[in-house]
């Protein structure tokens, strides 16, 4: 006996479902053995006092009323809370959940997709790509990117009720995406572009600013339109005054990027984010910020921007997914572009949590409905094809998150200039007491922020005093901490060399000048090492140790 439609619709959403969860659990299925990451996951978990007590209620309050890494975000801190509470500091379960989260997300982005548009196999494939792709390791393998699939949770819950108010208008919808709203902002600022992104949908799947033959014009449509979300949208101001608030010290040395800088920047990363959706290769973590040696690929990148964005337009009656989704990948990437810079990466792949999907919309939509079962064949395999790479190539980039070493060991695979994964992997070695490995990653760390920091001057760039003393105190620090392992080494004229130039990056710095005056006068140099020592005792007079020291000197001759 053949089932009724109904209960065969059942069955194949479910079945669906089941494809979707197997598939995106896949390139995820060890992360349960993953460690913590030397990349905020100290800042947020392992040593962090608000987190590692547990449930504890003065904690609580305190995620909700104060500001933590910079941020506004008490759920992500209640959700730690609850890991610790449950698992102590073991990093398995806390992987094993942002994956949890991942999941219900691709559920979720499907369910309400499918809502939205009534395409049950075109949603399932956009659910998929979510699932799948690389570009979305980074926020699931990280534990403290649980923002970005906390968030995400409220994002796709919001879209699925946004599908059944905007069809309906009951104002149960309407509370549960509101609260949704609340959620997600307390989760991540990233969702103040939600309410953006429903007007989009007015537009397309759901049609409310087509002409409703009711004499109002497309403008009078809009401003309705706009009208219904004012409470979404004051929600949003105020969370952008909340993390505008929050991130005051990680914004303070902004001009350290000029604006011209920033939005070269900007335009730079929207096409290679387009780049690594479509080939998504040499992914790391972080990228670092170079400032593009001339101005032709920026024109380039911006030309492509205009480009599709007139095409998208064209096209606009014909296919008008193709602009809602190219609108909704600029839009919901335009507060993490770097226009108002937090932070020294250029882009991140955690950028794209949301941005993709709007992408993969616009290209899944764009898929011809097929007339024929050998097409429909022809079709399946090529997207089956395309989820079977994107789900290999994210069980690698899966694997390099396994710790420290192999993050960014990779990172440093991907681009050997990164001075971040440098000094991280430097800074393991030497606590490990491997001087010599961690003097070959220290090197190259100060040399290249040094002349990513100088190549800025192309932008007219003006640092403030107050940062240009900062980061040449910062740089003399770690000469001298080469100076100190060359020392140990037994290497004299080596640390020399850097303690001179981390005297003459910091000339208050009194430990590199007394150990800079200790080598001089083992090697002899004691005209040199006087020089080291009368110099210190003008600045700081009577100075214990260079009295000392200065003492020990023989006599220069008569």
């Amino acid at each position: 006996m053949s089932l009724p439609v109904a209960a065969r619709s059942t069955q194949t959403d479910i079945g669906i479902i089941a494809a979707l969860l197997l598939l995106t659990a896949i390139p995820y299925a060890r992360v349960g053995s993953f460690e913590f990451v030397a990349l905020d996951d100290q800042q947020y978990v392992v040593q962090s006092e608000l987190v590692r007590h547990g449930l504890d209620p003065l904690s609580m309050w305190g995620a909700l009323t104060e500001f933590h890494a910079d941020n506004w975000h008490p759920l992500v801190w209640w959700s730690l809370m609850l890991d610790v509470q449950l698992f102590g500091l073991n990093p398995g379960p806390f992987h094993l959940e942002n994956v949890a989260w991942h999941l219900a997300n691709v559920v979720l982005l499907h369910l309400a997709m499918r809502a939205l548009t009534g395409d049950r196999w075109r949603s399932a494939i956009v659910a998929a790509i979510f699932g799948v792709h690389p570009l979305h390791v980074e926020s699931v393998a990280w534990i403290t990117e649980r923002k970005d699939v906390l968030s995400g949770f409220f994002w796709m819950l919001g879209l699925w009720a946004y599908a059944h108010w905007g069809q309906t208008r009951h104002p149960r919808w309407w509370w549960l995406v509101t609260g949704c709203m609340v959620g997600g902002l307390m989760s991540k600022q990233i969702v103040i572009t939600l309410p953006c992104v429903f007007l989009l949908l007015d537009g397309w799947p759901l049609g409310q600013l087509q002409d409703p033959r009711d004499g109002t014009t497309f403008l009078q449509r809009v401003g309705r339109l706009l009208y219904e979300k004012l409470a979404w949208f004051g929600l949003c101001a105020g969370s952008v005054l909340i993390v505008l608030q929050a991130q005051t010290q990680a914004r303070e040395f902004a001009d350290d990027w000029p604006l011209s800088l920033r939005v070269s920047n900007a335009a730079l990363s929207v096409a290679r984010y387009l780049g690594k959706t479509f080939w998504p290769v040499r992914l790391a973590v972080p990228y670092p910020y170079d400032p593009p040696e001339s101005m032709v690929p920026v024109y380039a990148a911006a030309g492509l921007i205009a480009g599709l964005s007139l095409i998208a337009l064209a096209l606009i009656r014909r296919q008008p997914f193709l602009l809602m989704g190219w609108l909704w990948f600029l839009g919901t990437l335009a507060p993490v572009s770097g226009l108002i810079q937090a932070g020294k990466q250029s882009m991140a792949d955690r950028y794209m949590y949301l941005p993709l999907i709007g992408l993969s919309i616009a290209v899944v939509w764009l898929i011809p409905s097929p007339r024929s079962r050998g097409l429909a064949v022809a079709w399946c395999a090529v997207v089956a094809a395309g989820l079977l790479g994107l789900t290999v190539r994210s069980w690698q980039q899966v694997q390099v998150w396994r710790n420290s070493e192999t993050l960014f060991q990779h990172a440093l695979v991907c681009d050997p200039t990164n001075d971040s994964a440098h000094y991280i992997l430097a800074a393991a070695d030497l606590q490990a007491g491997r001087l010599a490995e961690g003097i070959a990653h220290l090197e190259p760390a100060v040399e290249w922020e040094r002349r990513r920091w100088e190549a800025r001057s192309f932008f007219d760039g003006k640092p403030n005093p107050k940062r240009v003393a900062e980061i040449k105190r910062w740089w003399a620090d770690i000469d001298f901490q080469i100076g100190q392992a060359n020392v140990k080494l037994g290497k004299k004229s080596e640390a020399i060399a850097k303690l001179r130039r981390a005297v003459q990056s910091d000339p208050t710095f009194t430990d590199a000048q007394i150990l800079l005056g200790k080598l001089l006068a083992e090697t002899g140099d004691t005209a040199a090492a006087r020089t080291h020592f009368e110099d210190l005792l003008r600045r700081q007079p009577g100075h214990p140790e260079a009295l000392r020291e200065l003492s020990q000197l023989p006599r220069s001759p008569e």
